[in-house]
């Protein structure tokens, strides 16, 4: 039973990331008229695509924190010891509001801005995936 939730909170985060993905390739041909220079646009979009790539590995070895007895998680959100429903719950969102927000800063013509959130966001999932490897926490897919 534990199996069979775990895979539909599984296929429910991926679906998550498939929305996440066709929502910024759809966002890219509606524009508003003031947008700004599209090759910045798909930079920015690239940037979120490899800061949406760490995330799931920092899910992938947050997941993985329950094989380690002596660890525990730090994120004061999700508490010392999550379940899986609610690291994968608590990815889910976190990445869908990372991406609207992502989106929001292009379509008003603020790249600089979104480059400055990409380059910080992915800097901190870098950070969190270092810290939880240096814990012998892995990422299984």
């Amino acid at each position: 039973m534990m199996e069979r939730t775990l895979g539909v909170l599984v296929v429910t985060y991926l679906a998550t990331l498939m929305f996440i993905a066709a929502f910024l390739v759809a966002s890219l041909f509606v524009r508003p008229a003031h947008a700004g220079d599209l090759s910045n646009d798909i930079n920015v979009y690239v940037a979120e695509g490899a800061y949406q790539s760490l995330a799931l590995v920092d899910m992938a070895t947050t997941l993985d924190i329950r094989r380690h007895p002596g660890d525990y998680e730090q994120n004061p959100i999700m508490g010392r010891h999550p379940s899986d429903a609610k690291v994968i719950g608590y990815f889910a969102i976190e990445d869908a509001a990372h991406a609207l927000i992502t989106r929001a800063l292009v379509s008003n013509g603020w790249t600089k801005t979104a480059y400055t959130w990409e380059a910080l966001s992915i800097g901190v999932e870098a950070g969190c995936i270092a810290h939880n490897y240096h814990l012998g926490l892995t990422a299984r897919f």
